[in-house]
């Protein structure tokens, strides 16, 4: 699905089919979205023949822009994906999107990573080992830059 910005010429009948499958419980609560959600939680919806996430028309609707300035990254600070409260919606680039979700513990690292290739305790087992890197990645099955960074922490800080 594209991500366009939301044609500000919605009719007033597609702005209120719109707002119909929000839940709108509270002023300060999460106004989840009752249709459609993707694999990760967002609502979608189709306007005019595109395809656009809800929560980025409930924030066009309300404040009528998104800035052209930025990669038009809303920022959920609820982190609610299917939440439509332009009150917990904020304006960011992706850099900023991404930057919240690390301080916020939301970023796979470490085992939870889908690439990872080492658990938790291959890791201690490597920084405690007297083996060389060569020795270390052939046994693991990674490259000796990895067991390098590894052991510098440059690489699995967390542990």
């Amino acid at each position: 699905m594209n991500t366009p910005r939301p044609n500000p010429h919605m009719s007033p009948d597609q702005i209120d089919h719109f707002w119909s499958r929000v839940d709108q419980c509270g002023q300060d609560e999460c106004w989840e979205w009752q249709a459609y959600h993707d694999s990760n939680g967002y609502g979608w919806l189709s306007i005019n023949n595109a395809s656009y996430f809800a929560h980025r028309i409930a924030y066009f609707l309300t404040y009528q822009e998104l800035t052209h300035t930025l990669c038009h990254t809303l920022c959920h600070t609820c982190d609610n994906p299917p939440c439509c409260n332009p009150m917990h919606l904020v304006e960011g680039s992706m850099k900023d999107n991404s930057h919240d979700m690390v301080l916020k513990g939301r970023s796979a690292r470490g085992e939870t990573h889908s690439r990872a290739k080492l658990t938790e305790n291959d890791v201690r087992q490597i920084r405690s080992s007297t083996r060389t890197n060569a020795e270390e990645a052939k046994r693991h099955g990674v490259s000796r830059p990895q067991i390098s960074c590894i052991r510098s922490r440059k690489y699995w800080k967390h542990i």
